[in-house]
């Protein structure tokens, strides 16, 4: 009984690695080839290049490959991966530090974001700008007694879709002074919604909306309200 069962197993594992196997050397190859330039076309280096699939019958974006440019600003990509979800739709998302893709807005994929043919060659020549950061100030209050809470943790979330509770947090951030006052810098990358997720030990959490555009200035005052 025991051998029947482990040859059954065995038989299975290799039946699904087989389908899989199958499905990898079958599937469209999709290539894509390019080079990263500024507005002045000098090359840019080490510009990541993801590969994202948005495909509808998946939940939500997904990764699916992911290189960087090389000293002469040229990319490369391969990609041959196997999908049960249909027909993958593709696009690519350059990132560097301090720059963003001068390429129009992508509804579905909510952000700046440049289709690619699916199992095809793609050539895909990418344009980048450099950015200058955004400037917050601001000043956090107790809502009780008007005065600055320090010590607060200000961090910067972004979120693709407006009225959800769902964000993904960036590496900025910054913390209150003995007045509560703050000033944060930070890139803005497109995306289309930011907030502000308030922390401080003493008091409940708080959210804040924010409307930026890039390389702009603004000023923020918020009031939280102490732990009982």
């Amino acid at each position: 009984m025991k051998t029947k069962l482990i040859i059954s197993a065995f038989l299975t594992i290799l039946l699904f690695s087989s389908c899989d196997w199958f499905m990898k050397i079958t599937m469209p190859v999709t290539r894509i080839t390019g080079r990263v330039i500024d507005q002045n076309e000098n090359p840019i280096s080490d510009v990541c290049i993801y590969l994202y699939d948005n495909n509808s019958l998946s939940d939500g974006v997904i990764l699916v490959d992911s290189t960087f440019s090389d000293n002469e600003g040229n990319y490369k990509i391969k990609n041959s991966t196997s999908s049960y979800l249909g027909t993958p739709i593709y696009a690519v998302y350059p990132y560097k530090e301090a720059y963003m893709s001068i390429s129009d807005y992508d509804d579905d994929f909510k952000r700046h974001v440049i289709r690619v043919d699916y199992g095809e060659k793609n050539k895909i020549n990418i344009t980048m700008r450099p950015l200058k950061k955004t400037n917050i100030l601001g000043t956090v209050t107790d809502n009780e007694t008007g005065e600055g809470i320090n010590n607060v943790k200000v961090p910067v979330f972004y979120k693709l879709r407006n009225n959800t509770s769902q964000k993904f947090e960036t590496k900025y951030y910054t913390y209150t002074d003995q007045s509560g006052n703050f000033n944060i810098d930070f890139y803005n990358y497109g995306y289309p919604y930011y907030c502000f997720y308030l922390k401080h030990e003493n008091y409940w959490d708080k959210q804040i909306e924010i409307t930026v555009k890039s390389e702009q200035s603004g000023l923020m005052d918020i009031e939280m309200q102490k732990l009982n």
